[in-house]
């Protein structure tokens, strides 16, 4: 017989960790933060070859402002990597990440959402002994959902995201709320679509597990990315 699943106890050693992605000397982390480079290098790395036969760029994880990292005892179960962008910028407009993704359709039609400034979410990597299928859980809509935690204590008025279509990654960000602002098209042999939360949008997730566990996992973060954040209210509530 099969072993039976348990369901996630979000109390049972994981911790949410806020990093930044570029450490200063003497950082009390600084092994944690190598750990969750080599473990995301070596995942695109893999990824990129296999589907687009092109590298990684090692340096889109020393740009990042904040890195998060979800762990269990000494186990990294899923990293997600963020950057922000302010589209009054010409220095901001010029930068790859927004010129690889988003045309100039894209951006108008942000800004008649209102939207002058941007979190990016990039690079989701998920262990694969953390995914859903071997876990019982959805580990990757739950590190979804807590980037838009961090989105909405940022300060910023949208969270984008070019999401792969054949992961069905658009689908979770639209369990959030997301909208898309584009076409579908392919980048690096990916399907994917461009998606924006805003934070008049940001919708509790409709399985009531991963809600306990943000709520959890958001209450004991280890916030120690130096980012100035805005003071908050735990963002999930129980359904009734």
């Amino acid at each position: 017989t099969s072993a039976k699943v348990l369901p996630f106890d979000p109390l049972s050693g994981f911790q949410y960790w806020i990093l930044p992605g570029n450490c200063p000397p003497d950082f009390p982390h600084q092994e944690l933060h190598n750990r969750a480079f080599d473990q995301w290098r070596v995942f695109w790395t893999e990824v990129m070859q296999q589907v687009a036969g092109e590298r990684v760029r090692t340096e889109d994880f020393w740009r990042q402002r904040i890195i998060s990292v979800l762990t269990r005892g000494n186990e990294i179960a899923a990293i997600h990597l963020y950057s922000f962008f302010n589209l009054d910028s010409q220095a901001a407009l010029a930068h790859s990440y927004i010129r690889n993704y988003y045309d100039e359709a894209d951006l108008n039609h942000l800004r008649s959402l209102g939207v002058n400034s941007v979190m990016s979410m990039e690079y989701l990597t998920v262990n694969p002994e953390f995914r859903n299928r071997t876990l019982g859980f959805p580990i990757a809509s739950l590190l979804i959902a807590l980037g838009a935690q961090i989105f909405k204590a940022s300060g910023y008025d949208a969270a984008v995201a070019p999401c792969r279509t054949d992961l069905k990654v658009d689908v979770r960000a639209a369990e959030l709320g997301c909208q898309t602002i584009s076409e579908s098209y392919v980048y690096h042999n990916f399907p994917v679509i461009n998606m924006a939360l805003l934070k008049n949008r940001l919708r509790p997730h409709p399985d009531e597990r991963v809600n306990l566990a943000i709520h959890d996992l958001w209450a004991r973060r280890r916030d120690i990315s130096g980012f100035p954040f805005q003071t908050i209210e735990n963002q999930t509530k129980k359904s009734a």
